[in-house]
């Protein structure tokens, strides 16, 4: 049973994690067919990704598509600039960690930060931080 401790000391019980962390990072390539075709192997697995972190996703109107399993966070986009990162938080999983997204005024970076007293894979390991980074920059010297 996992325990959420709150600032004036009343103690709220949340189910425990939904069967074992998994992650999946995905470059989408900005089209919609490879979001889809991602989102729709998920129902082929017998064990949903906890949380999936999405590069250069397709989006509408600086909108990113929704999926009925997942919630989603991204970094607000302004005008016809596209968030270039984006965070999908498994449901189930969502409603048992304590959950903080880090936004940094750029489209192109954003961080989750994850907290569950049971912990992730040992009580050891009861936080996480994620960083997604998207770079369009060559990192390589071309001759």
């Amino acid at each position: 049973m996992q325990h959420n401790y709150l600032l004036n000391g009343a103690e709220q019980v949340s189910a425990p994690l939904p069967g074992p962390f998994r992650l999946v990072q995905y470059n989408c390539l900005g089209r919609w067919n490879v979001f889809l075709s991602l989102f729709g192997s998920f129902s082929q697995l017998a064990c949903t990704p906890s949380i999936v972190t999405l590069q250069d996703h397709p989006a509408y109107r600086g909108k990113l598509p929704s999926s009925q399993l997942f919630s989603s966070l991204w970094p607000s986009g302004t005008g016809s600039k596209k968030p270039r990162v984006a965070f999908y938080v498994f449901s189930l999983f969502l409603s048992t960690v304590t959950l903080l997204a880090y936004f940094f005024e750029r489209l192109d970076v954003m961080a989750l930060a994850l907290f569950t007293p049971e912990g992730f894979v040992n009580t050891s390991m009861s936080s996480f931080i994620f960083i997604n980074s998207y770079s369009s920059k060559s990192l390589c010297n071309n001759p």
